[in-house]
């Protein structure tokens, strides 16, 4: 028996999913010719954005909502919790509170969602 036979993990090596690793490989040519020509020009908006912000807290403070968005949609994503747009603009606005959130936007306790305050 070997390593991902289920001794380490503890778990049915019968009921694991198969997958055999392999090391990452350049795209092939049918996925190049499907890729969006709309990244270059993002970029350089992006890049533009940037310069603008000359201000370090306007920076810091755009980092800090890009972050929380992550953390939300990433959240979202995984079915940890589900919450409409809305309350996500509004989390990542205001930050991941637990008191911004009604009871009923999501099938999940609030505080799973964020911090509680008392």
């Amino acid at each position: 028996m070997g390593f991902g036979d289920g001794l380490r993990t503890g778990r049915d090596p019968s009921t694991s999913p198969a997958h055999v690793w392999s090391p990452i490989t350049d795209l092939a040519p049918d996925d190049l010719a499907a890729r969006s020509d709309e990244l270059p020009p993002l970029s350089t908006v992006w890049l533009e954005a940037r310069q603008s912000l000359s201000d370090d807290l306007a920076v810091k403070g755009f980092n800090e909502r890009l972050q929380r968005e992550w953390a939300i949609e990433t959240g979202i994503l995984e079915r940890i919790y589900s919450l409409d747009r809305g309350i996500t603009q509004l989390l990542i606005e205001r930050g991941i509170d637990a008191s911004l959130i009604p009871n009923d936007a999501t099938e999940q306790a609030t505080r799973t969602c964020g911090k509680n305050h008392p």
